[in-house]
Parts: C-alpha cells; sequence; structure tokens
C-alpha cells in the first residue's frame, strides 16, 4: 500500500499509489457497498478493475472510513461527505486523488510513453508549445505535461462539450531547474477563470494538479 503525499496544505491534498496489490487485497481494502459492488461487476478487464478498487481503497485510507465515491450526469466525482470535494485519476500502475473544502479542484496522471504526438493538434496550440521551448522543454515532456494540466484544468471547471484548444488555454509555465517539476497556467475561457496548476514527473509519468482562483 504505497501512498505518498504529492501536495498538501489548508486547500488541497494530493495523493497518489502505486498499484502493486493483487485484486483480493483490493476488493477488500476497498469495502465495496452493494452499488459499488454491482459496478464492479460489470468491468471485465483486469486492468480496469485494479484502477477503479485502488481508487475507493486510496479515498478510504485518506479519510480514515468508507468514502463513497458518486458520479454527477457528466462524471464528475463526488464523495457523501459535506464539505469535502475530491477529483480522480488513473494511468498504468497508478491512481491519484485530489481532495479539498473547494469544489473547483482537479488532478491527472498519465504515462509520458502515450502516443502523444498523433493527438497533438487537438490540444496544443503552436503558441503554448513555444511557452514550453522556450523554458528548454523537449516535445516529449511537455506534450504530457500540457496533456496533464489540460485534463486537471478540464475536471476543475465541471464543465461538458470543452475544446482543449479554443477552452484550455496554457499562459505560461515555471519549472526547476531539471525541468521535473513546476507550476502551469492556464485560463479556462468558458469560465473566464485563471488557475495555477502544479506538475511534478516520477517514473515515467506526469501528475498534474491545481484548481481555479477565485470561483
Amino acid at each position: 500500500m504505497a501512498i505518498s503525499f504529492i501536495s498538501r496544505d489548508e486547500r488541497l491534498s494530493v495523493y497518489l499509489w502505486k498499484i502493486e496489490e493483487e485484486l483480493p487485497d483490493l476488493l477488500s481494502s476497498a469495502a465495496l457497498t452493494a452499488d459499488e459492488q454491482a459496478q464492479y461487476d460489470t468491468f471485465r478487464a483486469e486492468s480496469r478493475k485494479r484502477q477503479w478498487l485502488t481508487v475507493r481503497a486510496l479515498a478510504n485510507k485518506v479519510f480514515g472510513r468508507k468514502a463513497t465515491i458518486t458520479y454527477s450526469a457528466i462524471g464528475r466525482p463526488s464523495l457523501e461527505t459535506d464539505g469535502e470535494y475530491i477529483s480522480i485519476s488513473h494511468a498504468d500502475a497508478y491512481a491519484a486523488i485530489a481532495v479539498g473544502p473547494i469544489s473547483r479542484i482537479g488532478v491527472d496522471v498519465e504515462s509520458i510513453n502515450r502516443k502523444y504526438t498523433s493527438i497533438r493538434h487537438k490540444f496544443v496550440a503552436d503558441s503554448e508549445a513555444a511557452i514550453f521551448a522556450a523554458k528548454g522543454f523537449e516535445a516529449k515532456l511537455y506534450l504530457p505535461i500540457i496533456w496533464c494540466a489540460k485534463e486537471a484544468a478540464f475536471k476543475a471547471a465541471n464543465c461538458s462539450d470543452v475544446d482543449f484548444i479554443r477552452d484550455v488555454v496554457v499562459d505560461g509555465v515555471a519549472a526547476n531547474g531539471e525541468l521535473s517539476a513546476g507550476e502551469v497556467t492556464v485560463r479556462f475561457n468558458p469560465l473566464d477563470a485563471s488557475g495555477t496548476f502544479k506538475f511534478s514527473i516520477f517514473d515515467d509519468h506526469v501528475i498534474a494538479w491545481g484548481e481555479y482562483d477565485g470561483i
């Protein structure tokens, strides 16, 4: 049960779990309700089962009790707990959650080795690529970072029918000397809102998380 804190403050906490357990152990830790068990039984792929269970096991461990996750009509997760909000993500052997007392939060974790180049035209404008290139980033890093930051920003906005070029725009980036961690400034045009989304690179993966300012 390898849990890491990525970030923690009074507004937003982010947790990462490397999925190494077998299904019976994850089932035990997830402590599924009857409704959750019914949903779980519809899954066929073992990878999907492991990721889905890990998110629930992680939430239970973070809150120290059973934390039931439900979904809105557009697929946004929520907790059956007053005053607490959640965002979730999973990729390959990792699952992540962000929790906090504010609703406009988002987290995303992705493998660096996905084939981003083939879909680059759908989520990266030339001006955004230039912002990262000016800081010394190569495409193999800035493509997954931009994808993760925009996914986290999309989740935080809680909107549907979003165009990642038109609606979710990267305005700036700051990074450490190794280009392994930093912050991306994202503007979400449908809400006329901006937010800061942190990122960290680890084990051939990227995680991004953050919130919007003042909404």
